[in-house]
């Protein structure tokens, strides 16, 4: 990574099920971590959350507020899919130097610094990329509502489409479908009703029992998860990946796809060199220092 030009930064990391925090001082880094700030699915809610995240570092800060208002700071989001939504966040946070993006370039940045490979990020929300030294290309992350193939949200929507052929006879029943099926009280109306209300991290929730059935070997919980793992060999395909090139898996799901991924794919998996916080407070150091007169009324 090149040299920072803000040695005090700070990042902000905002995915559909937690939002991550970091202040970074010259002897140390200041964390909190609060819900979801997904711009998609709740706007006005993760300018409230980034707010209060930011209130809370400046109160384990002890700095000036208009020096604490004015550092440089990088956000990635998740589901900030325009650059109006992306102005529209800056202009509701109280800090003077915040630049807005989707959560992507900074979960890259984080995984692979400067080098070369593959991402695979698969958490509440999914995208892929690849990074060479004539940039980074994307593919996926479009959001729950057309993409985010694999991801959590995308599971927990698949298995309850997979109830819904149950109950028509479609698929063969499992134990998983069972359990789902008596946790909506075996009500027809309760599912459909959870399914128009449900924010991606509802949708989400499911993943940790589709994981842990597919390890049972609950048949529809594997065609889940194959599936998934499928989305993600597509992908990198598409993505030019050539054996022998590396692959990070980031998000709390995306390992859990390791299994399923054939052997010449998962021979090439790397340990990401950071988290996507690292990332933002990386990018977040290669922002312009912002001019002294540009202060907050505190």
């Amino acid at each position: 990574m090149s040299r920072p030009v803000n040695p005090i930064r700070i990042g902000i990391d905002g995915g559909g099920t937690t939002c991550r925090f970091a202040l970074q001082l010259p002897d140390k880094v200041l964390r909190t971590s609060l819900g979801s700030a997904n711009a998609h699915s709740d706007l006005q809610a993760t300018i409230n959350v980034l707010n209060a995240g930011l209130s809370e570092l400046f109160e384990k800060a002890d700095l000036q507020p208009d020096v604490f208002w004015n550092i440089p700071a990088f956000a990635g989001l998740a589901g900030v899919t325009t650059q109006e939504k992306a102005d529209q966040i800056a202009g509701a946070v109280k800090l003077n130097r915040l630049s807005v993006e989707d959560d992507r370039r900074s979960a890259v940045a984080g995984a692979l610094k400067n080098g070369n490979g593959y991402v695979a990020g698969v958490g509440t929300g999914s995208f892929l990329a690849r990074q060479d030294q004539t940039g980074i290309r994307f593919m996926g992350g479009y959001g729950a509502d057309l993409g985010d193939e694999a991801s959590g949200c995308w599971l927990g929507k698949e298995l309850l489409k997979r109830l819904l052929y149950w109950r028509d006879n479609a698929v063969a029943p499992s134990a998983l479908l069972e359990t789902v099926w008596s946790g909506f009280d075996s009500n027809l109306e309760t599912v459909l009703a959870f399914g128009q209300s449900a924010r991606p991290a509802d949708f989400a929730k499911f993943a940790p029992q589709i994981v842990d059935a597919a390890t049972s070997g609950d048949p529809n919980a594997l065609a889940l998860m194959e599936a998934g793992a499928q989305y993600i060999i597509q992908s990198l395909r598409v993505l030019g990946w050539q054996e022998g090139e590396k692959v990070c898996l980031l998000g709390g799901l995306a390992s859990h796809y390791r299994p399923y991924l054939p052997p010449h794919i998962a021979a090439n998996l790397a340990q990401p060199e950071g988290s996507a916080l690292d990332g933002c407070l990386h990018l977040a150091g290669q922002l312009e220092p912002i001019r002294e007169e540009r202060v907050h009324e505190h």
